[in-house]
């Protein structure tokens, strides 16, 4: 669901762990199962979100890696943009694939399918848990909290991007409150400069997302989110956040012909130097830092009170799973994949490319952009939060129609919570 130099002298050390372990297997004599699975000639066909010549070079790093253990396995990458679609029509087809990088949405739909192999055996003996920040693999699996069929890889946090030449016309500072944000806005638009970005949909349901659980105590965003329980508070918090961002849309402080454009023009827009903020994710940092712009990040600030903890939108939004068809060597190689996606050495080279890694390990000495280590410092401090349009497939599709509806005049806010309730509790 987006600094180039490494540590040499670690990242050498890594690497030969790895390799040596890796070798280390292959080295056992013809008649051990792991001589026999590495002379076994298949495909291994896998599919992920990185399809960007950047992260390619990532992912046939590691790739090259399990060549010299299997080198009669055939790599297959069919990764895109659309990775989520065409990993569900290949299972339905029965092809399917060896491994799968999905969000928690394409999780659930290939999950209720039973396209997917159940981790839980593999995650505990190899350590993945112990690994990585707490949670990071546990976030998608606590829908089938008896198995894991995952194990996550990125964060994929949503953050403010601000122009700093803009923000020192206006003598303003990082806000640090949803009524700092909004005054940000405002003064920006009264001094002739755009308050911030839009487009189409997607930035008005982050606005929604980010302060809905700032709003609602977060157990009851959980329940909410994992399908247990749609109390009241949901309620108010939706309404209200809604209303806010209708009254920032009323007020024209979004750019006013923000209809119609695509979502990945949003940094090139900004990029034009008249606007003050863009919240956007962070997979396009390097597309606002290319902007050439004195460029800044900071956390949504979807709180009221600056003593209360902040719920961002920063889930692990990247995590790999595996097909329930693999024969014994594509799931060796898969285990093995997942192995050295979870080094340091390729854990910061997703750094230096702008993706947030779950892994557990200090980055401060991590080759990485300015702007990279300003987004971690501004994150640091905040609770990860849900993409809740991820809550159940489809849900996205209602979310943003009614939303829209209210945004333009067209319905009342109880009428959209209504639509959107009534999808929620449907089977």
């Amino acid at each position: 669901m987006r600094g180039k130099v490494i540590k040499l002298i670690a990242a050498a050390m890594v690497i030969m762990t790895a390799a040596a372990g890796i070798a280390g297997c292959g080295k056992k004599e013809d008649g051990s199962a792991a001589g026999k699975i590495a002379k076994e000639k298949t495909e291994f066909k896998f599919i992920t979100s990185m399809a960007d010549a950047e992260r390619t070079e990532i992912i046939d790093f590691v790739v090259n890696q399990l060549k010299d253990k299997y080198p009669n396995v055939t790599f297959v990458n069919e990764s895109g943009e659309d990775y989520n679609s065409k990993a569900k029509l290949a299972f339905s087809s029965g092809s399917g694939y060896s491994l799968v990088l999905t969000d928690d949405l394409g999780l659930t739909a290939l999950r209720e399918a039973d396209y997917l192999l159940d981790l839980s055996q593999y995650i505990k003996e190899r350590g993945w848990v112990d690994k990585q920040l707490e949670g990071a693999t546990n976030f998608y699996n606590q829908r089938t909290p008896d198995k894991q069929y995952t194990v996550g890889m990125n964060y994929a946090p949503i953050v403010v991007y601000y122009n700093k030449e803009i923000f020192r016309q206006l003598n303003v500072e990082v806000p640090k409150t949803i009524q700092e944000f909004e005054d940000i806005l405002k003064k920006a638009v009264q001094e002739g400069y755009i308050g911030a970005e839009n487009c189409k949909d997607n930035i008005n349901g982050w606005y929604i997302q980010s302060m809905v659980q700032n709003k609602a105590p977060f157990d009851d965003v959980l329940k909410w989110y994992y399908l247990e329980d749609s109390k009241g508070s949901m309620k108010t918090a939706f309404i209200e956040s809604s209303e806010i961002v209708k009254r920032w849309s009323d007020a024209g402080y979004f750019r006013k012909d923000y209809e119609g454009i695509d979502y990945g023009d949003v940094p090139s827009l900004f990029g034009q130097g008249k606007t003050a903020m863009s919240l956007d994710g962070n997979w396009f940092l390097y597309d606002y830092e290319n902007t050439g712009l004195d460029i800044g990040v900071f956390a949504f600030p979807g709180v009221t009170d600056q003593s209360a903890e902040n719920y961002i939108i920063n889930p692990v939004d990247a995590a790999f799973a595996i097909g329930k068809q693999t024969d014994e060597t594509q799931l060796a190689v898969a285990l093995d994949f997942i192995d050295l996606m979870l080094t340091p050495e390729t854990a910061e080279q997703w750094l230096a490319k702008g993706s947030i890694p779950s892994l557990k390990h200090s980055f401060d000495d991590a080759s990485s952009s300015p702007l990279t280590k300003e987004l971690l410092a501004a994150i640091q401090d905040t609770r990860s939060g849900f993409y809740l349009d991820n809550v159940k497939p489809g849900f996205l599709d209602i979310f943003l129609k009614e939303v829209q509806l209210y945004l333009t005049g067209d319905q009342t806010a109880e009428d959209m919570w209504k639509r959107i309730d009534e999808f929620w509790h449907q089977s």
